[in-house]
């Protein structure tokens, strides 16, 4: 179903191990998901510089510091701020 898409797909565990990249991810940055999957990071779709600047905006602007990378905090941020209550639910 994500291989039909348009749309850049990219799933990654905990750690930012790209577990998923689908079709449209490998159509818009050019790389193949078997190049990316279980061997790189975000920080390989990214530039650090853009990374590290940002994660310190989300610090500065939040006056929070989060224990995890600067990859992740550069992507999860918004998930943590703007999660959803246990008790809603999306549906396609």
């Amino acid at each position: 179903m994500l291989d039909g898409t348009t749309f850049s797909v990219i799933a990654t565990d905990a750690e930012g191990l790209i577990e998923m990249f689908n079709a449209g991810a490998e159509r818009l940055l050019g790389y193949a998901a078997a190049e990316m999957v279980g061997s790189q990071t975000l920080a390989a779709i990214h530039l650090a510089e853009e990374v590290a600047a940002r994660a310190a905006e989300l610090t500065r602007d939040t006056h929070q510091r989060f224990l995890i990378s600067p990859i992740l905090q550069f992507f999860a941020f918004p998930l943590f701020r703007f999660s959803p209550s246990a008790s809603s639910a999306t549906s396609c």
